[in-house]
C-alpha cells in the first residue's frame, strides 16, 4: 500500500526481511566479482591462458549484468520484484556450481554471462523494492547500506580466494560463499511479500514524466565511476605483484583494505546523509576521492599500497549510492524504469572495464591503468556537478 509520501508501506517482518534480501542481494554480487584481480592468475593457471585473457573473460560477466539490467526493465514490472529474485537466484546457485562440475575453458563465457545476467536482475530488484519501501528521506541512507554490504563482501571474499589461490585449491572454491548466501536469499525471498512495482504518477504532467538531461548527466557519472571502480580491485593485485613481488595471498590482504575503507566510509556516510543534503555529501565524497586516488599509482611500498586504498575507499564509500539516490529525486515521482536505467548504467560501465583495462595493460601497462583511476574520477565529479548546476535551473533549490 502506498503511503502520503509515495512510497509502500509493509508489516515490520516483510520490511525487515525484504530489505534483508535486498542488501544479501548486493552482497553475492561483490562475492563473485571482489577477487577478479585474483581469480585471473588462477584462470590464466588453470587453463593455461595469458593474465590479459583472463581478465577479459570477466567481461562476459559484467556483460551479463548489463544483460540483466535491461531485462530488469521489462521482467520487474511484468513478474514482480519476488519472482524475479526466486528465478535469478536459481538460475545463479546452479551456474556456479556448473563451474566446477564442468571446468571447461570453453564453458567459461557462457557460464559468466548467465551469473551477470542473474547478478544484475537481482541487484536491478533490490534497488527497485529499497527505493519503493524508503522516503527520499531515509532512500540515501538505505542505499548507502547496500554498499555497505558490498563492501563487506568484498573485504571478506577477497582475502578467501587469496587463500583458496595460495593454497592450490579449484578456483571456483572461492564462490561458495556467493554460493551460500544466494540459497539463504532465495530461502528467505519463498516468504517474503515485496512492494508492487513503482509506475509512474497518471496524474502528473507529461513534463514531469519526460526525463531531464540531469538524468543522463548522473547516468554518466556511474558509468565512468563503475569503469574507475572496478579498475582499483582488478589491477591492484597485478600491480602489487609486479610492482612489490608479494604472494597471491599478501596481494588478497592488500585489495581487502580497499573494501575495509569503502565499508568504514559507507558506515560514516549512512548517518551523514540523514543529516545533510545528499548532494553535499556527493560533492565532498567526489572531489575528495580524486584527490586521493593518485596515491594508488603513486605508492612505492606495498604497505603505501595498502594504505592508499584504505585512505580511497573510505573517501569514495559515499558516492555511488548517493548518487543514485540523488538521481531519483531529480524526477518528482521515481518509477521502476529510472531505477533501471541507473542499474543499466552501473552495467554498462562495469561490462566495459574489464576488456578496457586489458586493452590499456596491453598497449601501455598496468601502472596507467591505475592512473585512468584519477582521470576517470575527473571525469565523474565533473558530470555530476553539471546535473547539479541543471537540476538547480530546472527546479530550483
Amino acid at each position: 500500500m502506498k503511503n502520503s509520501q509515495g512510497t509502500f508501506t509493509l508489516l515490520p517482518r516483510n520490511l525487515i526481511l525484504a530489505t534483508a534480501t535486498s542488501f544479501m542481494s548486493y552482497f553475492v554480487m561483490s562475492a563473485i566479482i571482489s577477487p577478479l584481480g585474483l581469480m585471473s592468475g588462477a584462470i590464466s593457471d588453470h587453463y593455461g591462458v595469458s593474465l590479459t585473457a583472463a581478465t577479459a573473460l570477466f567481461s562476459y560477466l559484467t556483460t551479463g549484468v548489463l544483460i540483466g539490467s535491461l531485462l530488469s526493465i521489462v521482467a520487474n514490472p511484468a513478474l514482480g520484484s519476488k519472482t524475479v529474485i526466486l528465478i535469478s537466484g536459481a538460475v545463479l546457485a546452479a551456474t556456479i556450481v556448473a563451474l566446477r562440475l564442468v571446468d571447461q575453458a570453453g564453458f567459461l563465457p557462457i557460464a559468466f554471462v548467465v551469473i551477470g545476467t542473474s547478478c544484475g536482475l537481482m541487484l536491478a530488484s533490490a534497488a527497485i523494492v529499497l527505493t519503493a519501501i524508503y522516503s527520499e528521506r531515509h532512500r540515501p541512507s538505505a542505499l548507502l547500506a547496500t554498499d555497505s554490504s558490498y563492501s563487506f563482501a568484498g573485504f571478506v571474499a577477497t582475502p578467501l580466494a587469496g587463500i583458496v589461490v595460495a593454497q592450490s585449491m579449484h578456483w571456483t572454491y572461492a564462490y561458495g560463499f556467493a554460493l551460500a548466501v544466494t540459497l539463504t536469499i532465495m530461502g528467505i525471498g519463498v516468504f517474503v511479500k515485496y512492494p508492487e512495482e513503482l509506475k509512474a504518477d497518471e496524474d502528473a504532467p507529461a513534463a514531469q514524466t519526460r526525463w531531464p538531461l540531469s538524468v543522463y548527466l548522473v547516468g554518466g557519472a556511474m558509468v565512468v565511476y563503475l569503469i574507475c571502480f572496478i579498475f582499483v580491485y582488478s589491477w591492484t593485485p597485478a600491480h602489487a605483484a609486479a610492482a612489490f613481488g608479494v604472494a597471491a595471498d599478501e596481494a588478497g590482504d592488500i585489495v581487502s583494505r580497499y573494501f575495509l575503507g569503502l565499508l568504514l566510509g559507507q558506515i560514516i556516510a549512512f548517518f551523514i546523509a540523514l543529516k545533510i543534503d545528499v548532494r553535499l555529501l556527493i560533492a565532498i565524497s567526489g572531489a575528495g576521492a580524486t584527490l586521493v586516488s593518485s596515491g594508488i599509482w603513486l605508492s612505492d611500498s606495498a604497505s603505501q599500497l595498502g594504505l592508499a586504498l584504505l585512505a580511497y575507499g573510505f573517501i569514495a564509500g559515499g558516492l555511488l549510492k548517493p548518487l543514485i539516490a540523488y538521481g531519483t529525486q531529480v524526477l518528482p515521482h521515481p518509477t521502476s524504469r529510472l531505477v533501471g536505467f541507473y542499474m543499466l548504467c552501473m552495467a554498462i560501465g562495469s561490462s566495459i572495464s574489464p576488456a578496457l583495462g586489458a586493452y590499456i595493460v596491453e598497449m601501455s601497462d598496468i601502472e596507467t591503468v591505475l592512473q585512468f583511476i584519477t582521470v576517470g574520477l575527473v571525469l565523474t565529479v565533473a558530470l555530476i556537478y553539471s546535473s547539479f548546476y541543471l537540476s538547480r535551473r530546472q527546479f530550483g533549490g
